[in-house]
């Protein structure tokens, strides 16, 4: 029997080197993307009725014709006001992120939120 077996070889070590090197690069792709601008959507009964580039939107108020107010704040966005009964739409908080959504049934409206390139990111919670 051999007993001067290495724990590791030299052909391991290319192999371990280039796995660490390709796992680098798609660290390095993953941080250039991730700045890419986020589009917010607002739609009512199915009909786009708003899109607000988050990254250079200015704080404001957007009230839309069915009485529902959207607050714009800080590259977040979110629904300030509803008449709705149960305020669902309102507790769901401020969206910042690439494939989140918020909706308020009653009023059929949708809030929902895409990359820069028209796709919308999986997010995981």
């Amino acid at each position: 029997m051999n007993t001067d077996r290495k724990l590791i070889t030299k052909k391991d070590a290319v192999v371990i080197l280039i796995l660490i090197i390709i796992a680098l690069a798609a660290l390095l792709l993953i941080r250039l993307n991730s700045g890419n601008a986020v589009t917010a959507t607002v739609t009512v009964n199915g009909e786009v009725v708003k899109v607000i580039n988050l990254t250079e939107a200015e704080n404001e108020t957007i009230t839309l014709d069915n009485g529902i107010e959207i607050l714009v704040e800080n590259g977040k966005i979110g629904f300030l006001n509803s008449g709705c009964p149960d305020k669902i739409c309102i507790k769901s908080g401020m969206l910042s992120h690439s494939g989140e959504a918020a909706a308020c049934l009653p009023y059929r409206t949708v809030i929902s939120l895409e990359g820069a390139d028209g796709q919308v990111d999986t997010l995981t919670y």
